[in-house]
């Protein structure tokens, strides 16, 4: 590289760890960090060109995790440096795309140059600028694979009704089995139980006497404590692990550390995953009495739409949801939907942004062959043989595990019938629904027993036809769906994330402007 062809006079060297060389240290002992700055040192020494190190000894994925990056990209704001130097583009950042924005539009704003070993970028260069984009967006990929590996693993677990987030009071985890088994504190579990559901002395209590009596008796909490506090308690008492069900992905973190609950229809739930501690009317007698309600409510399914968990916001990163208003004009009443962001960061009209989708895909038609063959192999470079087969068996355990669930399901409510619960009408009704998921669920499970796994794309060649009649496949099969939970499943199968930025806010006359960043999936270049 001719450096002195660039106005280059200072540079900062930032050097992070990446998850692959935390997991090299774990099974190596390696110091990859110093190695790193071997590598570098070398490499710019051979510059000429004065530079200084910043090490940041943590590895994380957002710029809000990383205090000496973010000393960076001060001292880069305030033009103390003319260039960043770094192993590869992905050690700036590869996390969320409003922190990709925040490192893009710095490099370009005060022209910031970027040195790798291999390259020098430069901001003022159109095509050097793409290969950035490109060299961000798919390191924003690749990290959204490894991670989705990674808690794939975690989801395949408790699928199969292992327990893997805190133990509940009355359980030991088997180390080998990873599953629940009862201890020596199960027989507390069902005093307390029993305490809420018959009384002590003959009169009712709540959750307050029961702490108080616990503490007089002498049973000590998980911890070893004698005080017991009634949030504590509470969040035993309605804690369905004890009759055994297991629940995971209920919650999720943002990322400014607060816990949110995730949407029903995200959660993973199994039922006899363990070995119970209660019985069931004992659990739900005192469900009945917490809530202070005759009767508990059973809800059998939830709503889904066309685009439900599929479009994240562009401003804060979460997933979008679909929200009804009830409007009324001289027509009469009519719903009005929009997709809101849960923090408030943006809303736009629902119907545009699925129209907006559907025109995404007829634009791919007309999309320059070099870069839709250029964008297929960078987003399939890390997808392997091994994995498809990974991937297949998670698809056959999940359809098995929802057949199973159908079935309960169906003799639930057959109870329920049966006991005077549901009349005719509501027992026909859920059964019909039943048997129609049922149905799919086994056309699901024969069509991922007869599909044979591909070789890998990268072999096959790229032939733009076929694109088209792939996007054509999916625009006609979209329009046909007849219920918005296959239009649903369909934009899954396709699309592994659709980001929404608004670029103008809509007027009572004109849709507000919308951005999408589509990340297709490996099932949408897997083409027979």
């Amino acid at each position: 590289m001719r450096f002195k062809d660039y106005d280059i006079n200072t540079i900062v060297n930032y050097l992070r760890k990446s998850r692959k060389d935390i997991e090299k240290e774990r099974r190596t002992g390696e110091d990859t960090l110093y190695q790193q700055q071997k590598t570098m040192t070398e490499f710019l020494d051979k510059t000429g060109i004065p530079y200084v190190q910043r090490f940041e000894v943590g590895s994380g994925d957002k710029i809000s995790t990383r205090p000496v990056f973010q000393g960076v990209l001060e001292d880069l704001k305030a033009n103390k440096f003319d260039a960043v130097a770094v192993k590869e583009i992905s050690r700036l950042g590869r996390g969320s795309m409003s922190d990709m924005g925040i490192i893009y539009d710095l490099i370009i704003e005060n022209r910031i140059f970027i040195l790798t070993p291999d390259r020098l970028y430069d901001p003022r260069n159109d095509s050097d600028l793409r290969q950035i984009r490109f060299e961000m967006f798919f390191a924003r990929e690749e990290f959204e694979q490894i991670r989705q590996r990674l808690t794939g693993a975690r989801y395949s677990a408790a699928r199969e009704g292992k327990w893997l987030g805190n133990i509940p009071y009355g359980y030991n985890r088997n180390k080998e089995t990873l599953r629940l088994e009862p201890n020596e504190n199960a027989k507390h579990v069902k005093l307390i139980f029993n305490l809420i559901a018959n009384g002590i002395d003959g009169k009712e209590v709540r959750e307050k006497a029961v702490c108080t009596y616990l503490k007089r008796i002498g049973i000590k909490t998980a911890k070893g404590n004698t005080d017991w506090n009634t949030t504590q308690l509470t969040r035993l008492l309605k804690n369905d692990a004890y009759i055994g069900v297991s629940r995971f992905r209920t919650t999720e973190r943002l990322s400014n550390g607060v816990l949110r609950k995730r949407p029903v229809e995200e959660h993973i739930i199994v039922e006899d995953a363990h070995k119970p501690i209660l019985d069931k009317e004992l659990f739900f007698e005192v469900q009945k009495k917490l809530a202070n309600r005759n009767v508990t409510k059973v809800r059998f399914d939830v709503e889904r739409y066309s685009l439900t968990g599929m479009i994240t916001c562009g401003v804060c990163g979460l997933t979008m949801v679909v929200n009804n208003y009830k409007r009324k004009n001289r027509s009469g009443i009519y719903t009005d939907s929009y997709l809101k962001c849960r923090n408030g960061c943006q809303s736009v009209k629902y119907n545009h942004v699925e129209d907006s989708i559907v025109e995404q895909l007829q634009g791919l038609k007309q999309m320059d062959t070099a870069l839709l063959e250029e964008a297929k192999n960078e987003a399939l470079r890390d997808t392997t043989i091994e994995e498809q087969l990974l991937i297949k068996e998670e698809i056959k355990k999940s359809i098995k595990q929802k057949k199973e669930n159908l079935q309960k399901r169906l003799q639930f409510i057959q109870q329920k019938h049966f006991n005077g619960v549901y009349t005719d009408e509501d027992y026909l009704r859920f059964k019909k629904e039943i048997d129609e998921e049922i149905k799919e669920a086994e056309e699901m499970e024969k069509h991922t027993y007869e599909e044979e796994i591909s070789v890998s794309l990268e072999d096959k060649p790229f032939e733009k036809e076929k694109v088209d009649q792939q996007i054509d496949h999916i625009l006609t099969a979209y329009k046909n769906a007849n219920t918005s939970e296959k239009k649903n499943q369909l934009l899954r199968e396709y699309f592994d994330e659709i980001v929404l930025t608004i670029v103008a806010k809509g007027t009572k006359t004109q849709p507000a402007k919308i951005k999408l960043n589509s990340a297709l999936s490996y099932n949408f270049w897997d083409i027979k």
